[in-house]
């Protein structure tokens, strides 16, 4: 087959246009400033700690809020520590971008929400759902961990049993980027294969497994 000079232009404007849309594909999220930091908690039931992703250029691009059970800016936080995260420039879709269901119907529904049994064994020890949990989107991976954590018991409500809550802790969090994170809210993770003595573990975790 002979190429005339019309269609090699043709051929290299062809592959132009393909290397433009996959680089846009690959520019889809903005490239944030990884960084990391601590917070004290001293009483999950009360303290909030807010925290601010940036962009390159030192804008603001989405807010993490974590806190204890209660109503916040149209947010239900539940647990005995949840965290919220909200782009800050664009109306959000969702409740909060760690959900990973794009059907969820319930502000809870993410791994993002931290029970005081899940930060001992057997809990502790599930992949995903103990002291640290990891998310991928838009871009990024944001860890989560709770250190060093402090249980005290507490009243179940309508009743006179009592459980262990969370209390006090250190609180981490680091952004990193992930190019290959695509998705516009957190990728759902494999589901873990809880061990026998595990079973309990599976009323505190979301999706159930």
């Amino acid at each position: 087959m002979r190429w005339n000079r019309a269609g090699w232009v043709a051929l290299i404007g062809l592959a132009s246009a393909v290397a433009s849309a996959a680089g846009e594909a690959d520019a889809k999220w903005p490239a944030i400033v990884p960084r990391s930091a601590e917070f004290v908690v001293n009483s999950a039931s009360s303290d909030i700690v807010d925290w601010v992703i940036e962009n390159t250029h030192a804008d603001a691009l989405y807010r993490v809020r974590c806190r204890g059970p209660g109503e916040d800016a149209g947010f239900t936080f539940s647990g005995d520590w949840e965290c919220r995260l909200v782009p800050v420039h664009e109306k959000a879709r969702y409740s909060s971008l760690f959900l990973h269901d794009p059907a969820a119907t319930r502000d809870w529904q993410s791994r993002a929400r931290f029970f005081a049994e899940q930060m001992t064994e057997p809990c502790s020890a599930i992949d995903g759902y103990g002291r640290t949990r990891s998310f991928r989107l838009r871009g990024m991976k944001i860890s989560l961990e709770v250190v060093e954590p402090v249980t005290k018991k507490n009243h179940i409500v309508g009743t006179r049993e009592q459980r262990a809550v969370l209390h006090g802790f250190r609180f981490r969090m680091r952004v990193e980027n992930d190019p290959s994170a695509a998705g516009e809210i957190a990728e759902p993770i494999p589901a873990p294969r809880l061990r026998t003595d595990q079973a309990a573990c599976a009323q505190f975790m979301w999706p159930k497994p």
